[in-house]
């Protein structure tokens, strides 16, 4: 279990408080993800994912992540998002992140995401 705050410079601008469980099953990982997203103009989110990754060496895992997000203030439609993307352990304290992906599926009156991505340090205590 964990949480990773995440401060959204985008155009969507505002702040990601998530929850996340894993389970390792040999080389594979399973994960669901929940959050809310405190946006600008009552842009509030309610993300729901579901992660799977495997253990490629001992220091690297790829990911596949399919995820929702619907708005938690309006009463709109359902958006859907396809992720792939990896970890790199660099050391006991610090791991790069990186991810890209696409939406599947768009609200009516919302523009599809035709690519999105990040890159990011964790840190781990």
């Amino acid at each position: 279990a964990g949480t990773y705050p995440q401060l959204i410079l985008n155009a969507e601008k505002g702040f990601l408080l998530p929850l996340l469980l894993e389970k390792t099953i040999g080389k594979f990982l399973i994960g669901e993800d929940i959050g809310y997203f405190f946006g600008k103009n009552n842009d509030n989110n309610i993300q729901l994912g579901s992660l799977l990754g495997y253990q490629v060496t001992p220091t690297f895992q790829a990911m596949a992540e399919y995820f929702i997000q619907k708005n938690a203030v309006w009463r709109s439609g359902t958006n859907g998002f396809i992720n792939l993307g990896f970890r790199q352990t660099l050391n006991k304290t610090f791991t790069l992140l990186g991810s890209f992906g696409t939406q599947l599926s768009v609200a009516p009156g919302e523009e599809k995401q035709y690519f999105f991505s990040f890159l990011g340090i964790q840190s781990s205590f």
